[in-house]
């Protein structure tokens, strides 16, 4: 009988996506299931050959019971948020559809994204044993003294030991005067969080990293890190139980989403650069409709583009800031606009990808050998930090997206598509890392550290 194994990712596209370029190589011994919480990313998995379960995005320890009790129990208020945690409502509710996905298939291998790392308590207090990985879809989130956080662009200044204690204190009785009842609702999340971590002795077994940044990490558990390990500042970054496994990006990978109209009419735009540059421009799915900030940097974007000649640009951006831009500009060159695009198809014959520094994106940019122009959108987790990475290995460019001018976005497009440098890095970039993480290699590091992986 065929082993099962079961991935549990944030509910993100991007980071499913990548999971699907070691899922090959798995499934030759396992029989691959992921657990989703949406018919878009079930539909995902279902396109490249896997079998997907759908659950709830709800999670335990991450302060989401404000939305669980008006969606579940249909009331607000505080007072319903309190009964909710200090009822474990939300533990509750992820023991009961995480036993019953057990049940369902019985995994002996279950992968858990860091961003959902607080499963492990779940399954843990449901006894389940089976060989755990956590998979990280961003480059390492660890603290290291010295060097950046992946969110950073700056490489940090040493901190005096203690300092901000002071602030702390000052801090909390501010809470208590000001906002009592959220302060009271922090400590009671703190409190059942605790009282979680200590059952069947996990927080001694598995104690929660110091060095954690932007998710969090339980020690004493692999970690897969989805990019390569020559991504990072330094390879000082680097922990004992990470494992790079390169660039992760799967050359079939399919999206139910893509535009029709992007399939009809890619090829005869290739067909017809006649020598010309190609610039693809994309920027994630950070602003869902015609937000002002996005659509004042493509203004100035644009009319950056319209002053170099004999270049071809596609913008793969949503339908509101297509219909916005159609209405509120004259645009005279051939630029093309689509809902979505096949990334990996328009990279490849690209000159020049200006994109937000997801890690995905910039990760099949490195894969195809087309530098980049990064603009951060969120500075919330890893865009700015990769920009940072993208310039300091001299494959890209950074600019600011809220204060760039139209002329500073020229000068860096000029600069990229003119200095041959920055593509000869990249190119070499690539060829590296298709070699040190080929398939042969990959299914090396899979097979060694999966039959070494712990159990709880």
């Amino acid at each position: 009988m065929q082993k099962v194994a079961l991935f549990l990712p944030a509910s993100i596209k991007s980071h499913v996506f990548p999971l699907f370029s070691f899922c090959d190589v798995l499934s030759e011994e396992f029989d691959v299931y992921f657990s989703v919480s949406n018919e878009v990313l079930k539909s995902i998995v279902a396109s490249h050959g896997y079998k997907a379960l759908l659950t709830t995005d709800y999670r335990v320890g991450v302060g989401m019971e404000d939305s669980f009790v008006a969606s579940t129990l249909g009331k607000s208020g505080w007072w319903s948020t309190l009964k909710c945690v200090l009822g474990d409502k939300v533990l509750k509710h992820r023991q009961k559809e995480l036993s019953e996905v057990i049940s369902k298939i019985s995994p002996t291998l279950i992968f858990i994204d860091i961003f959902n790392s607080t499963d492990l308590l779940v399954l843990n207090s449901l006894g389940v044993q089976a060989q755990y990985i956590l998979i990280n879809p961003m480059l390492s989130t660890l603290r290291t003294p010295g060097f950046p956080n992946v969110d950073q662009d700056f490489y940090p200044k040493t901190v005096p030991a203690g300092a901000g204690k002071d602030t702390r204190f000052v801090n909390l009785i501010k809470a208590m005067v000001v906002q009592p009842k959220s302060l009271i609702l922090r400590l009671a999340r703190e409190y059942r969080f605790k009282h979680i971590l200590r059952h069947n002795e996990f927080s001694t077994r598995h104690p929660i990293s110091k060095d954690c940044t932007k998710a969090l990490i339980f020690n004493n558990f692999r970690e897969f890190i989805l990019a390569p390990l020559e991504l990072e500042i330094s390879p000082s970054i680097r922990r004992e139980h990470q494992v790079y496994l390169g660039l992760s990006v799967n050359d079939q990978r399919q999206s139910p989403e893509e535009d029709e109209l992007f399939s009809s009419v890619f090829r005869n735009i290739v067909q017809g650069l006649n020598g010309r540059k190609l610039i693809y421009c994309s920027f994630g799915t950070f602003y869902e409709g015609s937000d002002r900030a996005l659509f004042d940097f493509l203004e100035k974007l644009i009319s950056a583009l319209e002053r170099i000649d004999d270049v071809v640009v596609i913008f793969s951006v949503n339908q509101l800031v297509i219909d916005t831009i159609v209405h509120n500009m004259t645009i005279k060159k051939p630029f093309y606009f689509f809902k979505s695009v096949a990334q990996l198809e328009v990279l490849k014959v690209a000159n020049l990808f200006v994109t937000h520094g997801g890690l995905g994106s910039v990760k099949e940019s490195i894969f195809c050998g087309t530098p980049m122009l990064v603009y951060p959108l969120d500075m919330r987790y890893d865009q700015n930090g990769n920009a940072f990475k993208v310039v300091h290995h001299g494959i890209g460019l950074k600019g600011e997206f809220r204060h760039e001018r139209a002329s500073d976005i020229y000068d860096k497009i000029n600069r990229l598509l003119g200095n041959g440098v920055y593509k000869k890095n990249i190119d070499e970039m690539s060829k590296k890392l298709r070699a040190t993480y080929s398939p042969k290699e990959i299914k090396k590091l899979l097979k060694k550290y999966i039959d070494e992986s712990e159990c709880l």
